[in-house]
């Protein structure tokens, strides 16, 4: 089963450009402190 939702998200990913569209994941904790990380320095 994984295998197939694998293969489904890879399809997913190389035609999204044909479509216009983008794709977006909310940013977590961890990426706020790695962006404050990088612009303090």
């Amino acid at each position: 089963m994984e295998g197939i939702q694998a293969d489904i998200f890879d399809h997913v990913f190389a035609v999204v450009d044909e479509f216009g569209l983008r794709i977006h994941q909310t940013p977590t904790g961890n990426d706020i402190r790695a962006l404050t990380g990088a612009f303090s320095r």
